[in-house]
This record gives C-alpha cells, structure tokens and sequence, in this order.
C-alpha cells in the first residue's frame, strides 16, 4: 500500500470571508466531480474491455491473459482515488472550520 501523504494544514481555524469559503467549497466540489466523471470513463472503458475480452477469450482450459486478470484491480482505482480526495476535501475543511450543508 502506497504511503499516505499527510498534508500540512494549519492547526487553528483560519478567517475567511463568506465569499472565499462559498468559493472554496465550490472548487471543491467541482474538483470531486470531474475527477470522478474522469474515473467513471476509464471504469466504463475497462468494462467494455473486460466483455470485448470475453467475447474472444482464450479455450477453455488455457490461461487467462494477465492483462485480463488485472482489470478487477484496475476497476478498484478510481474508488481509492476518489475516497482519498474525499477524505482531503473533508480534512481541509475541517481545518478552515467549514461545514457540509
């Protein structure tokens, strides 16, 4: 497992105008969003992968190709992606002292 980078967030709240923390919330969620429309395109195309691979796979009986074998992996990524940048989103707003409507 990949180490986790542990950012250096003030200790205090910080003051932010209301605009600012509007602002901030809302290139937060902005960031969420196309990164997981991002993700969702490539867990879509490895499905699409994964079935045109089935539709010409190997006899039975011989072994499937590693690359087959990784894409369960590969459709566990974008998930660990976005529940870390989540968890960045909800630590750096609990530092800025803003809360989630």
């Amino acid at each position: 497992m990949p180490s986790q980078t542990k950012v250096n967030l003030p200790s205090a709240p910080v003051t932010l105008s209301v605009q600012q923390i509007t602002e901030l919330c809302q290139h937060l969620s902005e960031l969420r969003h196309d990164i997981n429309n991002d993700l969702s395109k490539i867990v879509g195309t490895a499905e699409l992968i994964k079935l045109e691979l089935g539709r010409i796979a190997p006899e039975a009986g011989k072994p499937t190709p590693k690359s087959l074998e990784r894409i369960p992996l590969l459709l566990e990524q974008p998930k660990n992606i976005a529940r870390k940048i989540e968890d960045f989103s909800r630590e750096l707003e609990g530092a800025l002292g803003i809360g989630r409507p």
